[in-house]
């Protein structure tokens, strides 16, 4: 889940959400990926955060191999100054 920093633009915004999605094409451990936007604007459900990202790993050993692919790291360097924060959370699905 992302909240970015107030003043960023929303043509900043529609700019990051694909270049997200490309990461399924150039990283051959992503086997899923979805995204959506929040529903409501009641800051105290949302807490702010406007967009959620889904990406599925066939496996722990490929999300830990995803982390320091370099197509990964080069989408952190151009969303994380947007971010105000993040919330990730990593678990495997029963």
């Amino acid at each position: 889940m992302m909240k970015f920093k107030e003043g960023t633009s929303a043509k900043e915004i529609n700019q990051i959400e694909p270049q997200f999605g490309e990461l399924e094409q150039k990283i051959s451990t992503i086997i899923d990926y979805e995204w959506g936007l929040a529903t409501t604007d009641e800051s105290d459900r949302n807490q702010g955060f406007t967009h959620s990202f889904l990406v599925t790993f066939k496996n722990q050993a490929g999300l830990e191999a995803s982390i320091p692919h370099e197509a990964h790291q080069a989408f952190v360097k151009v969303f994380k100054p947007k971010i105000e924060k993040i919330l990730i959370s990593d678990y495997i699905a029963k």
